[in-house]
């Protein structure tokens, strides 16, 4: 072949070449663009500020759930300090009943929040919109317990520390205060009372959080008045945690 009769090709294949370079960038682009959109319409809350975190106290774990919907959240990261992770699937009947066709969307969310308790509130939440992904923090001992299941679940791997993997399609991080994963983007911190009956002390906790999550955005402290073996002691030590966070401010970066 002459190279008068291969430059055609040549030309052609230059063509075919920059078409899917310009495929590419705009792919890449579009999916930058779809990433942005989508943090956009996470929401922490509507009511709070940019500024200090808003506090909140209740008395059960359950309790929670309607500070989260009242606060009107979506997608929410959070971040959970409790003996128990609070995290018990929960699927209502409607879930499993069989749709006659044409199909019509409904909201599930009101079947979801008639089978709320204080283990499966957290599940819960994300199964309706509330809460996007989950960190668990939890006391060493509670931590080692569940290191044993979680060792053998095929769902989860440990690195640094810590687990990491999913529940159905929840991102979940199980830690201890030593081994934080850390959050850039603001964070919803619960800590339960439950979290310091193994004694682990308020002030290195809030120090730990304030050193990991610099955008905190909301507080939640949990008494667990529902929980029977609940400590004068752990009650006390949840009191101190909200004074030591009072008192200080986030790590630098």
């Amino acid at each position: 072949m002459t190279v008068k009769a291969f430059m055609p090709l040549l030309i052609k294949s230059n063509r075919i070449f920059w078409v899917n370079i310009l495929i590419l960038v705009l792919s890449v682009l579009f999916f930058v663009w779809t990433d942005a959109s989508v943090r956009g319409r996470r929401v922490v809350s509507r009511d709070v500020s940019a500024s200090a975190p808003v506090i909140f106290k209740v008395n059960t774990q359950r309790e929670a759930y309607a500070i989260y919907a009242k606060l009107g959240m979506h997608g929410a990261r959070v971040v959970h300090l409790n003996r128990f992770v609070n995290m018990v699937d929960y699927f209502p009947k409607e879930e499993a009943l069989s749709a006659p066709f044409p199909l019509r969307v409904s909201d599930i969310r009101p079947a979801y929040e008639k089978g709320i308790d204080s283990h499966n509130w957290l599940f819960i939440a994300n199964r309706t919109g509330l809460v996007r992904a989950v960190t668990s923090v939890l006391p060493d001992g509670a931590f080692r317990k569940m290191s044993e299941a979680l060792s053998q679940d095929f769902a989860f791997t440990f690195s640094k520390e810590f687990f990491s993997g999913y529940t159905y399609d929840i991102p979940w991080a199980i830690a201890t205060i030593g081994s934080l994963p850390v959050i850039e983007e603001p964070v919803v911190v619960n800590v339960d009372a439950g979290y310091f009956m193994e004694g682990d002390d308020p002030f290195v906790t809030v120090g730990e959080l304030r050193k990991k999550y610099r955008n905190i955005k909301v507080l939640v402290l949990i008494a667990s008045a529902d929980e029977p073996d609940m400590t004068a002691k752990a009650k006390n030590d949840l009191e101190r945690f909200e004074v030591a966070f009072k008192q200080t401010t986030p790590a630098p970066p």
